[in-house]
């Protein structure tokens, strides 16, 4: 479901409450959390970027996962917004992974590519061929799990071939406590306690997975994508309590 600008009084007058996420605010947090940028805010790259003169492969420093969902939209909307700015121009690159776990999910993944498409940002949908890759499509007890890591497999092999030494996934304050109620149900003990890192080169040495919005609730996500007038799309696997992640969200839910 296309989830579109807010129009209602009710909806108009929680966003005009709740603060979108500023530029400045990104900046701070890429600068303090993440450590990506240098003292004049541009990012630091191994391999300093030049414009592609010939025919190769045109190289991505920076990319988003994006899902379409709202945490990931308000994402790419900040980072284009924020390379603008900056004196050297970074080419932004979208990137989303259709799982083909839902008949929507490749509409979906076209209309994101849509919204992008109007402001300027590129995009590449990178199919999941469950049967090819991963072992046939997953249990529905395993496929969150499964999902997830299939999601990180093909954005990393995507971000090598596109030269990214960044990857922005959109995690929120909701997500890191989900993480930790999570870990701490499974007896992870005080490991459970370590949550979300806010950088990470887990998956791969040439490739940086940042997390920005570690410190900022979903609802600041949502504002910012109203703020740009940026549609996004709801997921209804994130209402099903099949899931783990889904069960520990409600008991978040309580708290905040």
């Amino acid at each position: 479901m296309i989830f579109k600008k807010p129009t209602t009084t009710t909806l108009s007058r929680l966003f005009s409450t709740v603060k979108r996420i500023r530029l400045d605010e990104l900046k701070q947090s890429l600068y303090t959390t993440t450590r990506c940028l240098d003292e004049n805010g541009a990012f630091v790259l191994k391999k300093p970027y030049t414009i592609p003169t010939g025919r190769g492969m045109k190289r991505f420093p920076i990319a988003v996962a994006v899902s379409g969902g709202a945490d990931s939209m308000a994402a790419v909307v900040l980072f284009h917004e924020y390379l603008k700015a900056q004196e050297v121009k970074l080419p932004l690159l979208g990137l989303t992974i259709d799982h083909k776990l839902r008949k929507e999910s490749t509409k979906e993944a076209e209309q994101v590519g849509e919204w992008l498409d109007r402001r300027g940002i590129e995009h590449h949908v990178i199919d999941c061929d469950w049967n090819q890759s991963h072992g046939g499509v997953p249990k529905s007890s395993k496929l969150q799990l499964q999902a997830r890591s299939a999601r990180y497999q093909l954005l990393m092999n995507a971000c090598r071939s596109y030269g990214v030494e960044y990857l922005v996934i959109a995690h929120h304050l909701g997500d890191q406590l989900e993480t930790v109620l999570m870990r701490l149900g499974r007896a992870a003990g005080i490991n459970g306690l370590a949550g979300i890192e806010s950088s990470s080169t887990s998956f791969s040495e040439d490739t940086t997975i940042i997390r920005p919005f570690l410190n900022y609730p979903k609802q600041r996500l949502m504002s910012t994508c109203h703020y740009y007038s940026q549609e996004w799309i709801e997921d209804p696997s994130n209402r099903d309590d099949t899931y783990d992640r889904v069960r520990a969200r409600k008991v978040r839910n309580r708290w905040m």
